[in-house]
Order: structure tokens, then C-alpha cells, then sequence
């Protein structure tokens, strides 16, 4: 059981930034800390007009996990229902430098402009990323 998990979805669609990140700095001294990361995508899958911040302590929370399982979980996600937070997170792996499958994370955005069930607030800024 995420123990803080209902405390912190409150925080978050709240958008109170400061309880967030408060909340998300207790989680990360648990040993469930990584546990937290579905269901956070999960709320932004459900909530995409929320105001998360840029990035916002959500992305820094999740990114924390980065090479550690939280791209496998962000792809799942964004398959689903990508939302404008969650496209910027694909695009922040793109940037990495370092990124081995690149391919991947290309693809998913291509797969998203041929989706007819997308919003096209969403295509245009994938179309952006990509070209």
C-alpha cells in the first residue's frame, strides 16, 4: 500500500506545488519510492489540463527513476493517453546525450501524429518535437 499516495493526488490536483514536493521528498525516503511512479503517470494520464509545472516536482520526482524502470513506465503511459506533461518528458529522455534507443522513444512520438483518437493540441506539439 503507497501509504501517502492519497495525500499527495490531493496535493497534485490541487496544484499546490509546494505540498507536492513536500509530500514526494518523504516518499523518496521510503523504500517504496519507486512504487509511486505508475500511479503519478496514471494521474497525469487522467488529469492532462492540470498544471504540473515545467518541468515541476513530479518530473524532477520521476525522473530520479531515470534508467531505473521510469522510461518503460512514461512509454506505457503515453501510449495510452499522452498528455502535453508527458510528451515533455519523452522529449527530456530524447535529449539525453547518452540515450542508447532513441528509435524507441522517436517511434512512440511518430505512432501518436497517426492516432485519430489524439488531440490535435497534442499532434501539433509532437509534430513540433519531430520537425
Amino acid at each position: 500500500m503507497l501509504e501517502y499516495f492519497e495525500k499527495l493526488k490531493l496535493a497534485i490536483l490541487n496544484e499546490d506545488f509546494l505540498e507536492t514536493e513536500e509530500i514526494l521528498e518523504i516518499i523518496l525516503n521510503t523504500d517504496l519510492a519507486f512504487e509511486y511512479v505508475s500511479p503519478i503517470l496514471n494521474i497525469m494520464e487522467s488529469n492532462p489540463d492540470l498544471d504540473y509545472g515545467m518541468p515541476g516536482p513530479l518530473v524532477h520526482f520521476l525522473e530520479r527513476f531515470y534508467k531505473k524502470g521510469y522510461e518503460k513506465l512514461l512509454i506505457d503511459s503515453v501510449s495510452k493517453n499522452p498528455t502535453l506533461q508527458t510528451i515533455q518528458m519523452i522529449k527530456r529522455i530524447i535529449n539525453d546525450p547518452s540515450l542508447q534507443d532513441r528509435n524507441v522513444y522517436l517511434n512512440l512520438l511518430e505512432d501518436i501524429l497517426n492516432k485519430d483518437d489524439i488531440d490535435d493540441y497534442i499532434k501539433n506539439e509532437v509534430f513540433d518535437l519531430l520537425f
